[in-house]
């Protein structure tokens, strides 16, 4: 759901930044259904078209029968020499072997997108990527797979808290969230192309698309998110902490679906951080807990999340080269820490009480101190 180290590249090699006014605007509007407006590209927007901090991505990540995996994200971004450019990845781990990752890129001009009535289409190459609030489906290759995909919506796309995080009194620099799909049934042929491997998988779905302008160090000091794709429930949520240039606040959605139906959706819930264990070599307190509470949408809302065992530290600046390194690192220092956890979440809704708990993946992103 948010820039990847691509971005912190360029953010680090633009010398100049927008002008701050020290006002953020996070997730206070109304949430409900999405529509076309919402799953457009904002590539071609005014504050947009030569701002080289722009970048968007629509991300697909699927919990498969049979212990297979499947992720898939189109990438749109100004970052480097180009405007424009777009880029295809795929990620998909055959039962009981290695993950097979790959990506196509592709230079404006290559790729372009359009809305049919309340559609919206990708097209990158000969890549297709077409959908609306109903379901997606997707037709992609690249050198080492074949994916033909569908992507059903169980329940429809959403737009929580109006849809993002707005910097600055223009409301011109911003963080922009659609959940494409909360909650969906997926179906998909891969061919694994090094093998002739043919496989079809099924399983449940979460996809979003989300869109930032701003230099990541200016967008948010910090991340907490949660995310479980079950077999009767997905649960999601992402809170960031923004800059100490914008106060240093707290702001973020969270929802409960069903395969019938979104059973809460909340916004900007309170959150307290605790039990944390040095990162002596980043100089980050990274915690274990996290505790949430009240919000707008859901009447009652608590929330803890314990996690349990890391399973991985990730320093993003250790996928550059080393030139970007020494200039990226003057910036950010952006480190992702992923835990399996414990979780239990309660609410009111239609004047009872309801209870989820379970384990999930717990991950707590730091860019800053």
């Amino acid at each position: 759901m948010r820039p990847g180290s691509i971005v912190l590249v360029a953010a680090a090699l633009l010398a100049s930044v927008p002008a701050l006014a020290y006002e953020v605007d996070g997730f206070s509007g109304k949430s409900g259904k999405a529509g076309i407006k919402d799953f457009l590209p904002r590539c071609d927007a005014e504050e947009n078209r030569n701002n080289k901090f722009y970048s968007e991505q629509y991300s697909f990540n699927a919990e498969l029968e049979d212990d297979h995996d499947l992720w898939f994200q189109i990438f749109i971004s100004n970052m480097g020499v180009a405007n424009g450019r777009a880029a295809l990845q795929l990620h998909f781990t055959p039962k009981g072997k290695s993950k097979i990752k790959d990506r196509a890129l592709f230079e404006q001009g290559k790729w372009s997108y359009g809305g049919e009535g309340d559609k919206l289409k990708i097209t990158l190459g000969e890549n297709v990527f077409v959908g609306g609030a109903d379901g997606w489906t997707g037709h992609f290759e690249t050198e080492r797979l074949l994916v033909d995909l569908t992507v059903k919506n169980l329940v429809p796309a959403w737009k929580p808290g109006g849809g993002g995080v707005y910097y600055g009194a223009a409301r011109k620099n911003y963080y922009d969230v659609t959940l494409l799909t909360p909650r969906g049934s997926i179906e998909a042929d891969v061919t694994v192309k090094e093998t002739g491997e043919k496989v079809h998988v099924t399983g449940r779905v979460t996809g979003d698309r989300s869109a930032s302008n701003l230099s990541p160090n200016l967008l948010a000091r910090r991340w907490v998110k949660l995310r479980l794709v079950g077999k009767s429930h997905t649960i999601m949520m992402t809170n960031l902490q923004t800059s100490e240039e914008y106060g240093d606040k707290w702001t973020g959605w969270f929802f409960v679906a069903s395969d019938k139906a979104m059973l809460a959706a909340g916004t900007n819930p309170t959150v307290e951080l605790a039990d944390t264990e040095r990162d002596a070599e980043a100089g980050y307190d990274v915690p274990r807990i996290v505790l949430l509470s009240g919000g707008a949408g859901v009447e009652g809302f608590t929330g803890a999340i314990k996690g349990l065992k890391r399973t991985h530290r990730h320093d993003q600046l250790a996928d550059l080269s080393a030139i970007e390194k020494a200039v990226v690192s003057k910036l950010v220092k952006p480190i992702s820490y992923g835990y399996r956890s414990e979780f239990e979440l309660q609410f009111e809704s239609g004047g009872k009480s309801r209870s989820y708990k379970g384990k999930a993946t717990y991950t707590y992103e730091q860019l800053t101190k």
